[in-house]
């Protein structure tokens, strides 16, 4: 490669990996550190403890909670989204319609609103007052109803799915439908010739040849999904009602900012991304043995 060549790559690699130490490695590493210490965030003075402040947090009942509800909104809403996006990607790349076009990007529209917004506009959905849920029941023949779905830790973690299946679903089913667009025409009509119908083409023929797009899909959907979670939850339940709602991310902002404990904040966002980059890790081992 001439040394002129090298140049105009550095030149367009450099900026971004600047970026992304700045703002993503950097910081990381300095709440690392911050993680051993009691610090308010806002003192000159920094009180070393060594791993008190990870020990604490494995004895935090409300750590433990959110714990769980983020594995019950990262466990649920992939079966969810996955599953839709992958029925609908395989529906449209089928089915040769004119409409086909006018819902594909009326399924991807979601994903281009801010994730604020999303939880806005679903806070108004679900208002009990005049949200169109209630509306709806009411419709249906419920005139007393009066459901309060983000108010009742029986229904609030279950109604914060919905809001996140609106918006990511159209995402992965454009991933999807790119996939499969690349499975060559000719192993479809081999498996025809063979006799294979609609579901062992897919199970044979589909799946294998995207597996790889599955399996980046996964691991992107795991972070995105905690990153989502935090923005929703925060504009629409604040980790309520009595934490049924709370997730990690929720609780460490609250902790780091709001209770100016930072150094247990940092202890906690630090365990996050430790388990995070674990289960990526299975993942990816996982889908490289089934493929």
């Amino acid at each position: 490669m001439k040394k002129k060549e090298k140049l105009f790559i550095l030149t367009f690699l450099v900026p971004p990996l600047l970026i992304y130490l700045v703002f993503f490695v950097f910081p990381f590493l300095d709440s690392f550190r911050k993680s051993f210490y009691k610090w308010s965030g806002y003192s000159s003075s920094m009180e070393f403890i060594g791993l008190d402040n990870f020990i604490n947090a494995l004895k935090d009942p409300i750590v433990l909670q959110a714990l769980y509800n983020n594995l019950y909104f990262i466990v649920l809403s992939s079966i969810i989204i996955l599953f839709l996006a992958m029925f609908f990607a395989v529906i449209f790349t089928r089915k040769n319609y004119p409409e086909i076009p006018f819902y594909r990007v009326l399924f991807f529209f979601p994903n281009m609103l801010s994730i604020v917004i999303v939880g806005i506009i679903w806070v108004f959905i679900f208002n009990p007052s005049f949200g169109l849920v209630n509306a709806f029941l009411k419709l249906i023949g419920f005139s007393d109803a009066n459901v309060v779905l983000l108010g009742s830790e029986n229904t609030v973690k279950a109604a914060l799915l919905a809001p996140q299946v609106w918006m990511q679903l159209g995402f992965y089913m454009v991933l999807f439908i790119a996939a499969i667009n690349t499975v060559p025409k000719s192993l479809y009509e081999a498996a025809e010739i063979d006799g294979a119908g609609e579901i062992r083409k897919f199970i044979s023929v589909t799946i294998p040849n995207i597996w790889y797009t599955l399996q980046i899909s996964f691991v992107f959907f795991l972070i995105n999904s905690v990153n989502n979670t935090f923005a929703l939850i925060s504009v629409s339940t604040q980790g309520g009602p009595n934490r049924a709602s709370e997730v990690i991310t929720t609780y460490f902002y609250e902790q780091a900012f709001i209770n100016s404990n930072f150094g247990y904040g940092s202890a906690i966002a630090t365990g996050l991304f430790v388990l995070l980059f674990i289960i990526s890790l299975l993942i990816m081992r996982f889908t490289q043995r089934a493929e």
